[in-house]
């Protein structure tokens, strides 16, 4: 079965060893349910004019297409306290099973990069938990 990616993903995105999405990642998010900017990328953001406006992402245009999870609530909230501009974010849980792949990225061995198939929408099932 072929994968239908977003159009904004470069070409050799998701990588070959990112991994088929399976259980339960933590995501923070500003809303509760999580809308607008929460389920956009950075690349996404960007195109939409909406933040990053001068960013280039060389190398790392791949992660940044993706969407950071982390795969415990506690690595979460750690990194939410840890990071000025992401003190005011909630922290929502979803379940990405069957939905795109996963790959550890970064030097938080928490932190995760999810790319999601063009007509993906399982950021509608997750949950705000704090």
């Amino acid at each position: 079965m072929t994968i239908e990616w977003p159009a904004h993903y470069p070409s050799q995105c998701p990588p070959v060893d990112a991994e088929p999405a399976v259980g339960t990642y933590f995501r923070l998010v500003d809303a509760a349910p999580p809308t607008g900017e929460d389920i956009l990328s950075h690349v996404e953001l960007k195109n939409a004019g909406l933040r990053f406006r001068n960013r280039d992402f060389g190398n790392e245009q791949c992660i940044a297409s993706g969407f950071s999870i982390f795969d415990t609530q506690f690595a979460a909230e750690r990194t939410r306290s840890a990071v000025g501009p992401l003190r005011k974010k909630r922290i929502a849980k979803v379940d990405v099973s069957g939905s795109g792949v996963v790959k550890q990225t970064g030097g938080n061995t928490s932190h995760h990069t999810w790319w999601r198939p063009a007509s993906d929408d399982d950021w509608t099932s997750c949950v705000v938990v704090t």
